[in-house]
């Protein structure tokens, strides 16, 4: 009945100018009915190439749906991959969707078919994995992940899952241009770091704070001294950036007016570091004092509990400046 049906409207123009079996393709993953997605396929009334206004695929839309099953389905009946290469409007290939909506396990599902593709994803260069391609945004599906935030949907752990899962497939937070803007040479030269970078730092100390304090209040002494541990560190990191800026704003003194420095010192000491922060990372830095700043942000993220986002970006950040 359903290839009488098709052949009957093979030539019917639906309302986004897609052909009649192409729209029954995608309203088939919408329904998540894989007999139906399996004959049109088959018998070559449609491609599993398709995509919808927003140039999301049969695939982009298995990942939404979260039935790897079905995304299986779509992979083995795409004998060119063109579903794993595509892009929607906004540039996200299936890596990125999967990175925005899906669970652990239609990651590792995709993650499968990409090193059966490319072999060994974290042996490639950095540039060349797929997983570390870039959206029209200029965002990683790690990125993704990590300022995805918790909800109903994803729980934290199942988001730190999803993290390591894509770091032991090489995964990156950034691309290697896209981390800091540098001026002047020397002892003179400044950097500011990029939007994505202040924003990743911003978003993972309130969080990595956030989980120690969380624990403070339920686990008694050990927590407490561990949240206490947490603050200091921040605060410190704080202090560093505040010595690494670049600005004359932060250096001027005036016999008649405030030392911006000494002030921003005494609010970061009360106890508003977290507040600070992201107004820091706004400020042109210091090239020459990067690696103090670097040892304060390591730190920060390994203690008293791992932040592997953070540990990540101090990684990366490194590399960008040092090589290593």
């Amino acid at each position: 009945m359903l290839q009488i049906f098709l052949n009957q409207n093979r030539l019917v123009v639906t309302d986004e100018r897609r052909d009649f079996a192409a729209d029954v393709l995608l309203s088939a993953v919408e329904n998540e009915v894989e007999e139906v997605v399996r004959f049109i396929v088959e018998r070559e009334f449609s491609s599993v190439a398709v995509c919808n206004s927003m140039g999301e695929t049969p695939l982009h839309r298995a990942i939404v749906k979260r039935n790897a099953q079905l995304m299986e389905l779509l992979m083995g009946l795409d004998p060119i991959n063109a579903n794993l290469r595509a892009v929607t409007v906004d540039g996200d290939s299936p890596v990125h969707y999967a990175a925005r909506f899906g669970s652990v396990r239609e990651m590792e599902t995709l993650l499968n078919r990409l090193a059966a593709l490319f072999g060994d994803l974290q042996a490639l260069d950095i540039d060349a994995n797929p997983v570390n391609a870039t959206n029209s945004r200029g965002s990683t599906c790690l990125y993704l992940v990590g300022t995805s935030g918790v909800d109903l949907v994803r729980s934290e752990g199942e988001r730190n899952t999803i993290v390591e899962l894509l770091l032991r497939y090489g995964a990156r937070l950034f691309r290697r241009d896209s981390i800091v803007v540098r001026s002047g040479s020397g002892s003179t030269e400044k950097v500011l770091l990029r939007e994505q970078v202040r924003r990743g730092i911003s978003v993972w100390a309130r969080e990595a704070r956030c989980r120690v304090n969380d624990l403070a209040v339920d686990d008694g002494r050990n927590a407490r001294i561990e949240a206490g541990t947490s603050d200091v560190l921040l605060t410190k990191l704080c202090v560093e950036l505040v010595a690494t800026v670049a600005s004359p704003v932060v250096g001027l003194h005036c016999s008649n007016g405030p030392d911006f420095a000494a002030v921003l010192h005494v609010a970061i000491a009360a106890g508003y570091a977290q507040e600070f922060l992201p107004l820091l990372l706004e400020l042109p830095l210091c090239r020459g004092a990067m690696a103090a700043l670097l040892r304060r942000l390591e730190r920060f993220s390994r203690f008293p509990r791992v932040h592997v986002l953070l540990l990540q970006l101090h990684l990366e950040l490194s590399e960008g400046f040092f090589g290593a």
